[in-house]
């Protein structure tokens, strides 16, 4: 089977997290492990470029403003990411409910992993007066 460059790296770092520390690492620890591993591999090394890239430019994206918000987020469905200056009402209007919908699956995220934990342990966990094993459906 034909695997990408994307899917080769993540089954490489899944390897390295478990077989080799036992799956319980640092970032660091798990990514310097890695490069040793892809040292003399192009294929893997212009995929990490590539990716390393997209963070740098993710996180120029996301830089904030003197005033908090993020430098240019996604304003629209083609994607495009626009300074916040520059935003028409109709993007503002995008990026709130953007941030509305990954606030929620956030949230359910969390009520999931509390559930498992009192299932698990038989304890709840309580945020600002919140049982969130108990708290709404997941």
């Amino acid at each position: 089977m034909i695997q990408s460059e994307r899917e080769e790296a993540i089954s490489l770092a899944r390897r390295v997290f478990e077989e080799e520390y036992g799956a319980r690492a640092s970032y660091g620890e798990v990514i310097e492990t890695v490069v040793e591993r892809v040292a003399n591999q192009k294929h893997l090394n212009d995929y990490f470029v590539r990716s390393g890239l997209r963070g740098a430019v993710s996180e120029m994206f996301a830089q904030r403003t003197a005033e908090g918000l993020p430098f240019a987020p996604v304003a629209n469905k083609r994607g495009e990411h626009v300074a916040v200056p520059l935003m028409s009402f109709d993007e503002y209007e995008f990026v709130v409910r953007r941030y509305v919908a990954e606030g929620d699956a956030q949230y359910a995220q969390a009520r999931k992993l509390a559930r498992k934990a009192r299932e698990t342990f038989g304890k709840s966990i309580v945020v600002n007066g919140i049982d969130f094993a108990s708290a709404g459906a997941a």
